[in-house]
C-alpha cells in the first residue's frame, strides 16, 4: 500500500469548489494530477466529506474527454498516467458550505493494491 503522505501529492490544492447550474449549487468538484507514476485505477472508490459518505452514483470522473461514473471502475480500469489530470465531480444538492472540508479518499490501484488518503481544503463562497 502506498503511504498517504505520498498520495496527498495527487491533490491539486485550491481546486475544491462548488458547481452551479444557473443560480443553483448542484455539487462540488476537486482535481487530482498524477505526479507519482503511471497506474490503473480499478475497483470500488469510496469518498467521504467531513465524515459523511458520498454515494458512488453521485461521483463522476473526467480525464481529458473521457467521462466515467465511479461505479464503472468496478468493471473497467482507468489508466492514470504521469501528467494526467482527473476531475472528480460530486452531485450534492447545495454543494459544500464555505470553509474548510476534510475529504477521505479510498480506491484501488491495480499495480499496488488499496490506497487511501485524506485532504483538507477550503471552499470559498
Amino acid at each position: 500500500m502506498l503511504p498517504a503522505y505520498m498520495l496527498r501529492q495527487l491533490y491539486v490544492k485550491g481546486s475544491m469548489k462548488n458547481l452551479k447550474e444557473g443560480d443553483k449549487v448542484v455539487g462540488f468538484s476537486l482535481s487530482l494530477k498524477n505526479k507519482l507514476g503511471s497506474a490503473n485505477l480499478k475497483g470500488e472508490v469510496v469518498l467521504a466529506v467531513d465524515g459523511q459518505p458520498i454515494p458512488p452514483d453521485a461521483i463522476v470522473l473526467k480525464k481529458g474527454d473521457a467521462i466515467m461514473n465511479v461505479s464503472d471502475l468496478v468493471q473497467t480500469p482507468m489508466k492514470f498516467s504521469v501528467g494526467d489530470s482527473l476531475d472528480v465531480t460530486v452531485k450534492k444538492e447545495g454543494g459544500l458550505a464555505p470553509g474548510p472540508h476534510k475529504v477521505d479518499v479510498k480506491f484501488n490501484i491495480v499495480e499496488f493494491g488499496k490506497a487511501q488518503f485524506d485532504l483538507t481544503d477550503t471552499v470559498t463562497a
